[in-house]
């Protein structure tokens, strides 16, 4: 099982738990994977939503949210990935459409890197 880093464009809850269960289940654990299993934990300490949190939250790092806005505007047909570049899609603000849908998020701390969690 891979690790969950901050350097990671974005990740789910479910991830996050599953990993959190797998290193619980190691006697002998390396020192990253002591830091990480803390910081998976402080993650799952700043959602105070618990059933949510078991069904899925997605946490998106900051500096990649508005490329995740254009995405989802993809994957929910909203927007033809085929012309995504042609005109007048290719002139759509997505930093600014970003900004609009942050106010459905809210801001978690992974290790000093903002990530918008929502979903």
């Amino acid at each position: 099982m891979k690790p969950i880093t901050n350097d990671l464009e974005y990740f789910d809850s479910r991830d996050i738990l599953r990993r959190i269960d797998y290193l619980e289940n190691f006697d002998d654990l390396t020192l990253e994977e002591n830091v990480e299993l803390l910081h998976l934990k402080d993650i799952e300490g700043q959602w105070n939503d618990d059933e949510s949190f078991r069904f899925g939250v997605i946490f998106v790092r900051e500096d990649y949210f508005a490329e995740y806005v254009k995405e989802t505007a993809q994957e929910l047909g909203y927007i033809d990935p085929d012309k995504i570049y042609n005109w007048p899609f290719s002139h759509i603000d997505w930093e600014a459409a970003s900004e609009d849908w942050e106010c459905e998020y809210i801001f978690i701390d992974f290790n000093g890197t903002e990530y918008l969690a929502g979903g």
